[in-house]
C-alpha cells in the first residue's frame, strides 16, 4: 500500500540492521563490504516484497530471533528457547523440547548473519 504522504511503508520481514545499507543506497553511496543487513532500496521504492526471512537482534550475549510465530531467545548461542506467540502470546510456555528441529532453525539463521 501507499502512505498518505505518498511513500511506500517498508514491507514485513526487515530488520533494523538493514536500514543503515538501504539509506546509502537511497543515497548513492556504496555500501562497504561486510556490513551487516540487507539492501531493501525496491523495496522501498516500489514496494517490491521481501523474501520471508526471520529477523534477529543482540544485546551484549542476549540474543533473539523472530520468524513468523516463532520467538527465540537466550543467551549467546546457548540456553536458548523457543516459544509459539501465535498459540502462547505472553511467551509463558516454552517449547523448545517440543520443537527442536524449529529450535535449530532459528539458531542457524542467527549465526547466518554473524
Amino acid at each position: 500500500g501507499v502512505r498518505s504522504d505518498g511513500r511506500r511503508p517498508l514491507v514485513r520481514g526487515a530488520d533494523l540492521a538493514d536500514i543503515a545499507p538501504t539509506e546509502l543506497t537511497l543515497a548513492g553511496v556504496a555500501v562497504p563490504a561486510g556490513w551487516p543487513g540487507d539492501e531493501l532500496a525496491a523495496s522501498v521504492l516500489r514496494g517490491a516484497p521481501l523474501p520471508p526471512r526471520p529477523s534477529h537482534a543482540r544485546l551484549g550475549n542476549q540474543v533473539a530471533a523472530r520468524f513468523g510465530d516463532w520467538l527465540l531467545r537466550g543467551l549467546g548461542t546457548r540456553d536458548l528457547r523457543l516459544w509459539d506467540l501465535l498459540s502462547d502470546p505472553a511467551a509463558r510456555n516454552e517449547i523448545s523440547e517440543e520443537r527442536p528441529i524449529s529450535l535449530r532453525a532459528l539458531r542457524d539463521s542467527m549465526l547466518d548473519r554473524e
